[in-house]
């Protein structure tokens, strides 16, 4: 002899909602989210039972549902920005790299142009060592990118040359913008000497291509060089 009254039934309801995914269980009170089931046999007032939603389980199940679909959603989106900034941007620096250039600019027109790269970087390198160069770039790099904004991108040029890309501007204003940029870097080497920065800036002309615009910065930015460098020049 076997008395099944209850684990039967218990083991009835949990295949029911196997079944048919539910979170019923055995309860006494009637109410909208209940139904009569019959237990097989049973005998008596066990043959017809009331079950209903089991809402704490519900709601909890719901909830961790919610959780990790949120937690899924913001970690793709997190990887998918962070496999971007790896792809459009220099690891060493955060500035744009400059093989995605065309990407944004190549067809593009009435832009003014600031080309930099830092002074006697080679001797920089040469009496203090690669480590200290690595620093020095970092640190312009510090201060460019907080110019980039959805009209204005700083591209890593080449080692320790930065191009940026503006808006169209007047002569003057994008003198002082490049003035601004070249008085504001305050970095001081171990012997006290400091850091400076030599400038080529234009604008380009109309139905002019940028990269005729680039060539003409890069001239400007040679005759700050050959004027004695630390200095703006507008071409």
């Amino acid at each position: 002899m076997i008395d099944l009254k209850f684990g039967h039934m218990e083991n009835y309801i949990k295949n029911y909602n196997a079944e048919n995914l539910t979170q019923y269980e055995r309860r006494n009170q009637h109410n909208f989210f209940t139904r009569y089931i019959t237990i097989p046999y049973t005998k008596n007032k066990l043959s017809n039972k009331v079950i209903g939603l089991n809402w704490s389980k519900i709601l909890s199940i719901s909830l961790s549902l919610a959780f990790v679909i949120e937690l899924i959603v913001h970690l793709s989106i997190f990887i998918k920005k962070s496999l971007l900034s790896l792809i459009i941007k220099d690891s060493m620096t955060g500035c744009y790299r400059r093989n995605i250039f065309d990407f944004y600019y190549k067809n593009k027109s009435n832009k003014s142009l600031i080309l930099l790269d830092i002074d006697h970087f080679k001797r920089i390198n040469d009496q203090y060592g690669h480590d200290e160069g690595d620093k020095v770039i970092k640190f312009l790099a510090k201060n460019l990118n907080q110019l980039n904004s959805d009209s204005t991108r700083v591209f890593r040029w080449g080692g320790e040359e930065f191009l940026i890309v503006l808006p169209k501007l007047s002569k003057k204003a994008l003198l002082n913008k490049a003035e601004s940029i070249r008085t504001n870097l305050d970095y001081t080497l171990q012997d006290g000497s400091r850091v400076t920065i030599s400038l080529g800036v234009t604008e380009q002309k109309r139905e002019e291509s940028i990269f005729q615009a680039i060539y003409r910065a890069d001239i400007a930015l040679y005759q700050s060089k050959f004027q004695g460098r630390n200095k703006s020049m507008y071409l």
